[in-house]
């Protein structure tokens, strides 16, 4: 059986590192790349099931303008926006979400600092979705 292959985008290499560990202990082959702007140019290289990106790279709206580009050319793919935000300036866009999917277009939004089972969980449910 061939792995499921993930996208992670974060610039907090710290981060990143602790991810990728999760990631490969739950069997994913994981590529990372630390910006958008690394993502954009690689877009049209690479083949992933999955994306995880952070929201706050390059720009304020660096995850959202990157999940654009993924759904644009790939709208199938499901992309996780990982984001500590609500930490950082108290706000949340979880009711924004669910409200508009066109403005955001992830399908799931999860603060960082979820436990690695239960976003591994909801790999498993996005991933059976798109399949």
């Amino acid at each position: 059986m061939e792995k499921i292959k993930i996208l992670l985008v974060d610039d907090d290499p710290d981060f990143a590192d602790q991810m990728l560990f999760y990631l490969n202990k739950f069997g994913y082959d994981t590529m990372y790349l630390p910006s958008q702007r690394s993502a954009e140019s690689r877009l049209k290289d690479i083949q992933f099931d999955l994306a995880i990106l952070d929201l706050m790279m390059e720009e304020e709206d660096s995850g959202l303008q990157l999940a654009r580009k993924i759904k644009a050319n790939s709208p199938e793919i499901p992309i996780i926006l990982l984001t500590a935000i609500t930490n950082e300036t108290g706000y949340s866009f979880s009711q924004e979400f669910k409200n508009s999917p066109e403005l955001l277009p992830i399908d799931k939004y999860c603060e960082k600092g979820i436990r690695p089972d239960v976003l591994n969980k909801i790999i498993e449910q996005l991933i059976t979705i798109k399949k």
